[in-house]
């Protein structure tokens, strides 16, 4: 089954009521491009609420009832970490396209899935790495990729928050909902995809030291260190914590080549370059001027590009090809690495990442190399 071309606007189904949920319902509408129609939630009385509260006009608490209704032509999957996967597998399943939250599921071969069903259905299929939404972040890759930094030899960055101090309890602990290390699944991920999206490198191995410093009900890890190397022999490290005092949401990528160096950082309208001997200076805006700062914004230019090739009937990007927005299958790259980072951190030892995914041109006419999603869960 394939996606059919809609009228605009978009008709848009939100499953989630929570935070992001939330966010996501402020983003559609700045696009224009969309309407949201329809929340699911699991309690009915809080999905009514948050319904009137949102202004959005019908409400239900079956996602199956609610897809097979019609009229909704892109699903949005907001809710826990584990549900995201089978949540996604019902939307397409229903010729939807979708929208997920990362990651997008809580390992690499469920990720992997999920994106496969969605190119097999001819499906558009989005992974939120929000941050690709900033201005910024698109002018650091220009950067990288002109050859402004020469080939890429080191890199290294951290991504820091510290609501997890406060030691209430929450949802991303639990590792069957959140992951195996609340910290790799919730803002390694975005990191991880920030940092392959900069460099236009992919990562090839990671040798990983996870901890738990948190006070409080919950064991999950919420600190990591990791070490790794890249597919052009490059290295570096990134810290990842959410019990960093002072930080509440300070991401930051850095990269160096043969002669000078680029760093991102997630709060500045622009990336600054350093030559070799030179201070770092801020890089000076691209022609169109653009800049995005809030969630709501960088998330809105994310679903603008996404709805776009929606709207104009064009196909969605193919599997291992790069696109206007970060598909299902740079989610399922995400989560090859956070995979390979808890397995490092298990076992001790550096751990391969798989260079994956292939472009789908590399496999033979009508070939998949994908299980099935319903396998995949029945051997768990």
């Amino acid at each position: 089954m394939t996606g059919t071309v809609p009228s605009q606007p978009l008709s848009v189904a939100i499953v989630g009521t929570g935070t992001w949920a939330r966010v996501h319902v402020a983003a559609i509408r700045r696009t224009e491009l969309a309407r949201v129609a329809l929340l699911v939630g699991s309690d009915v009385e809080r999905t009514a609420q948050a319904a009137a509260e949102l202004g959005v006009p019908r409400h239900a608490t079956d996602i199956g009832t609610a897809l097979m209704a019609g009229a909704i032509d892109v699903v949005h999957v907001c809710t826990t970490n584990d549900l995201h996967a089978v949540l996604s597998m019902a939307a397409v399943a229903a010729g939807k396209h979708v929208v997920v939250e990362k990651p997008l599921a809580i390992d690499a071969a469920d990720a992997r899935s999920v994106a496969g069903a969605a190119e097999a259905a001819g499906v558009h299929g989005m992974t939120a790495f929000t941050y690709r939404g900033l201005a910024s972040i698109e002018r650091a890759r220009d950067l990288v990729e002109a050859g402004a930094i020469g080939s890429v030899r080191i890199v290294d960055g951290y991504y820091l928050q510290d609501w997890l101090r406060r030691g209430e309890w929450n949802w991303r602990l639990d590792a069957a909902r959140g992951g195996a290390s609340a910290v790799v699944f919730d803002i390694g991920v975005h990191w991880f995809d920030a940092l392959e999206y900069i460099t236009g490198r992919r990562i090839a191995a990671v040798f990983a030291e996870l901890a738990h410093h948190r006070a409080g009900p919950g064991a999950s890890t919420d600190t990591a260190i990791v070490l790794f190397r890249l597919d052009n022999g490059a290295t570096g490290s990134v810290l990842l914590s959410q019990v960093y005092p002072g930080q509440s949401n300070d991401l930051c990528v850095r990269a160096a080549g043969d002669h000078a160096s680029v760093t991102w950082d997630r709060e500045l309208a622009q990336p600054s370059i350093a030559p070799a001997g030179i201070e770092s200076t801020p890089v000076p805006p691209a022609t169109s001027g653009r800049t995005v700062e809030s969630p709501q914004d960088a998330l809105a230019a994310l679903l603008a590009r996404f709805y776009g090739p929606i709207l104009a009937g064009h196909p969605p990007t193919r599997r291992g090809d790069r696109g206007p927005y970060p598909t299902l299958w740079d989610g399922y790259r995400a989560c090859l690495i956070a995979d390979a980072v808890v397995a490092s951190a298990r076992h001790h030892e550096w751990t391969g990442v798989p260079l994956d995914p292939r472009p789908a041109t590399e496999l033979a006419p009508g070939t998949s190399d994908i299980p099935p999603f319903e396998t995949r869960r029945a051997g768990r």
